[in-house]
Parts: structure tokens; sequence; C-alpha cells
């Protein structure tokens, strides 16, 4: 047996329990930057996805407000030619006819004209504030999403503490102390 032998072999055990635990910790911290890498790639697309799909909502809704509003104007042509057209009054004024009858049919079909025509704008306008709250309530959806998949990348994982390095034992030491162990082993054995 070496002298100090012990005290090296429990160094050098010490020596590698402590490069294995930096070489765990060091394959963690890569594990935990991988995944960390991976959601926040996951949380760009599903942004994008998001504002794609919010965007898509927007034209849907500028769709349907330009289908509400060409309606709205070929209904308005249709309602003038109609006016123009088939008018009561002008009808009277054409067969000679005079006076205040003439004046209040006329004015009841400038009434119905505008009737149906407000009626129209008033579709319009409810199609906007409908529009309007929809556009909000899937604006609030969407950044209620886009918080929520923020939430989940926010925070990463903390890598692992360093391990304690290793205390070693001074090798010199313990091999005179196994020498005086040795050394008192061997004294009672000769008599003075």
């Amino acid at each position: 047996m070496c002298l100090g032998a012990g005290a090296r072999a429990r160094n050098k055990a010490r020596q590698n329990e402590y490069e294995r635990a930096l070489a765990e910790r060091e394959a963690d911290a890569y594990g935990k930057i991988t995944v960390a890498g991976a959601k926040n790639v996951s949380y760009k697309l599903a942004l994008n996805n998001s504002a794609l799909e919010l965007a898509n909502v927007y034209s849907s809704a500028d769709k349907e407000l330009n289908k509400a509003h060409d309606t709205a104007i070929r209904n308005s042509e249709e309602y003038l030619i109609n006016y123009l057209q088939d008018s009561k009054s002008d009808q009277l004024l054409a067969s000679g006819a005079t006076g205040v009858s003439v004046a209040r049919q006329e004015a009841l079909d400038v009434a119905n004209y505008m009737r149906k025509t407000s009626r129209d704008v008033s579709i319009i306008t409810e199609n906007q504030f409908a529009l309007k709250e929809n556009l909000v309530d899937a604006r609030n959806k969407a950044k209620t999403y886009e918080q929520k998949l923020f939430a989940d990348v926010m925070y990463t994982q903390p890598f692992q503490r360093e391990p304690a390095k290793p205390v070693k034992e001074n090798v010199a030491l313990a091999a005179l102390t196994d020498g005086l162990k040795i050394a008192s082993a061997v004294v009672p054995l000769f008599p003075s």
C-alpha cells in the first residue's frame, strides 16, 4: 500500500463527481436553451397567425360594409329612377292639374323617396355598429390569446447552480499520517 493512496483515491473520486455534475449542469442548460428557443419560435409563429386571423376579420368586415354600401347605392338609384318615372305629382302636372293638391302630392312623393333611402342609410349605420362591436370583440380575443402566448414564454427555467468545488485532502499530510500509523503499529513490536 502506498502512503496517501486513500487520500488520492478520495480526491480523484471527488474530482470525478464534480466533473460529472458540471457535465450534467451543462447538458441541462443546453436542453433548457433548446426548449426555450423552440418555445420562442412557436410563440412568434402563433403571434403571426393571430395577426393574420385578425387581419382576415378586418378584411371580412370591410367586404361586408362595402357590400352594404353597394346595395344601398343601387337601391338609391332604383328609388330615384322610380321617383322620376312614377311620380304622381308629375302625372298630375302632366294632366294639367295645379294648386295645393299637386304641391301636396309632390311633397308625398319626395317623402316616399327620402323614406326609402333613409331606411337603407339606417341599415348601413346599424351594420357599422354591429361590425365595430365584432371587431372590438375579435381584437380583445386576439389580445387575450397573445397575452396567454406571451405568458407561456415569459419565464425561462433557471439553470442549475454550479456544483460546489470539491474539497480535496492534503495527500502529503495523509501520507505522513499513514506513515505515523504504520510506525506506531510497528514500534510496539520492538521492545526498547
